[in-house]
């Protein structure tokens, strides 16, 4: 399977909508930006970083050429996303998903301290 390198197409995808399917636009961008914005609040960027459409790339919001630190900012996105858009209905797997959440913030939280801020 190819990579998605689109930022919201790739969301997408992990959430199973195609790409093509334009429905949720809207609803995830605002959704990707806030949690764009817990990134800067956490001290992960220096900048509040946003997206407004499917042209945006990973690379274009995280340029730092650290491929473990990468690693976690793209399942962070694509958790804080799944639990704000689509959370499901059992109670395990919302608490799976938020521990997710919270180790991937502790560890991104950590590296930034020890790297420059991207």
């Amino acid at each position: 399977m190819a990579t998605i390198d689109s930022v919201l197409d790739s969301t997408k995808f992990n959430l199973g909508i195609q790409p093509t399917d334009l429905t949720f636009d809207t609803a995830l961008i605002i959704d990707i930006n806030a949690v764009l914005m817990v990134l800067n609040q956490l001290g992960i960027t220096s900048d509040v970083l946003s997206i407004s459409d499917n042209t945006t790339t990973w690379a274009d919001l995280f340029p730092t050429g650290d491929d473990a630190y990468f690693a976690a900012l793209k399942p962070y996105v694509h958790l804080k996303v799944q639990a704000m858009f689509d959370p499901s209905s059992s109670g395990v797997v919302n608490n799976s998903i938020n521990s997710l959440i919270s180790e991937l913030e502790t560890r991104l939280t950590i590296h930034s301290e020890t790297r420059e801020v991207i």
